[in-house]
This record gives C-alpha cells, structure tokens and sequence, in this order.
C-alpha cells in the first residue's frame, strides 16, 4: 500500500475519533514521491502529527496497541471515488490505464 494511503486513512481515522488516541501509521515503500510532506517533520507538524521520538512513548503506545485482526472476507479492489472521499491533494494523484 502507498504510503500516500496510509497517511491519508491515518489521518482521516484520528480526525473520525475525534484526535482522541494516537494512530500509528507504518509506511511500506519508499516514499519518494512525498519528501515534503510524509517525510517532512515540519508538514506533519503544520498538519497536526505528532513527531517526537521519545522511546518512553514509543513503548508506552505499543503497548497499549489493540491486536491486529486478520478479516478474510475484505476484498482488494481499485476505488477511483475514494480520491474526493480522502481529500486525496492533487500532488499525490496518479491515474494508471485499468484493463477491462
């Protein structure tokens, strides 16, 4: 999954909980694509993500992390409507030619 991806619905997730509880977020690719936003601590921080690195914390929010459950009837899929439902920005957006 892009890392593009994972922010937005990390992000999307904390605002649907109101900023209540830490999300956290890990990244699968390279993330070259967003150098001035994914890996720039001052966007994140322009954008409200926390990006302190205390280990205490760290721990302190693995800990405290829910079990992943594994959901076998969740079917991947290409959504071209979720790019206005994620506010995707239009630096992030890539249109690829579909096969039929």
């Amino acid at each position: 999954v892009s890392s593009g991806a994972v922010l937005l619905a990390a992000l999307n997730l904390s605002l649907h909980l109101g900023n209540q509880k830490p999300i956290v977020a890990i990244l699968g690719d390279s993330g070259e694509r967003y150098l001035d936003t994914l890996y720039n601590d001052d966007w994140l921080n322009e954008h409200g993500v926390d990006t302190g690195l205390e280990l205490n914390k760290l721990q302190l929010l693995i800990d405290n992390m829910a079990t992943p459950i594994e959901s076998p009837h969740i079917k991947s899929n290409y959504r071209d409507d979720l790019i206005g439902i994620l506010e995707v920005p239009e630096t992030t957006i890539t249109h690829f030619n579909m096969l039929e």
